[in-house]
């Protein structure tokens, strides 16, 4: 016989809450909130979002590594989004989709850091031709970072 578990929507409150809350005091805290919260609402995006940067953050590759590719199905990722699902893929063996996707994000992606880490993924690539174009549009668009 299936047994049907019915959790109550306080409690998917407060498990929604503790991610939230526990991402800046208690990382493995809010991986087990973040767990539970989607184990019974697989479809919140946001926290779909926060929590895989979490599991990237922790090192738990895999399992951020399948949280992203359900959010892409629902939605595009963000910069940060984008720059980790490329070091995921370098992570688990994926160097062509990486080379593939990482050759979308020198228009897309606009912040310092996001420039900074770009760039280094590309050395990670070997591809250093890219690097240095993307190291020049750094130093254009910001100067102060290479004073």
């Amino acid at each position: 016989m299936k047994r049907c578990v019915v959790v109550s929507d306080i409690r998917l409150s407060r498990w929604r809450k503790q991610f939230f809350q526990f991402l800046s005091e208690n990382k493995s805290f809010a991986v087990e909130a973040g767990r539970k919260y989607l184990s019974v609402h697989p479809d919140d995006n946001d926290v779909i979002k926060e929590f895989s940067v979490l599991l990237f953050e922790s090192g738990l590759i895999s399992e951020s590594k399948l949280w992203l590719e359900k959010l892409i199905q629902t939605e595009a990722l963000d910069e940060r989004l984008k720059l980790i699902w490329v070091e995921l893929l370098l992570q688990t063996g994926g160097y062509r989709e990486a080379r593939a996707e990482s050759k979308t994000l020198i228009g897309a992606v606009d912040s310092e850091a996001g420039l900074g880490k770009l760039a280094n993924l590309y050395t990670l690539m070997g591809e250093h031709e890219q690097d240095r174009k993307v190291y020049l549009l750094l130093s254009k668009r910001y100067p102060e970072a290479f004073n």
